[in-house]
């Protein structure tokens, strides 16, 4: 069974912030959660641990790689209306 951890530890961090602490607990595996549209201000900022499935997925791969993590799941978030 793989354990993935969820994406976000570090309130007001960077997505790779989060990624390398989820690694440096000894983690290999790590959940994207999408909550976002991938308008949110605050990823410009480097303030948010944003990751939007709107977003390239080799991209956000290869984000997870290179902190030595695996994608365990995809979790999509909607905003209730």
């Amino acid at each position: 069974m793989n354990i993935g951890c969820f994406a976000l530890n570090t309130p007001f961090s960077p997505l790779e912030r989060q990624l390398r602490q989820i690694h440096d607990w000894g983690f290999r595996y790590a959940d994207v959660t999408d909550n976002s549209d991938g308008a949110c201000l605050g990823v410009e900022f480097g303030f948010t641990a944003l990751a939007s499935l709107d977003a390239n997925p080799h991209d956000l791969k290869r984000i997870f790689a290179d902190h030595g993590l695996e994608i365990s799941a995809w979790c999509a978030h909607a905003n209730l209306l």
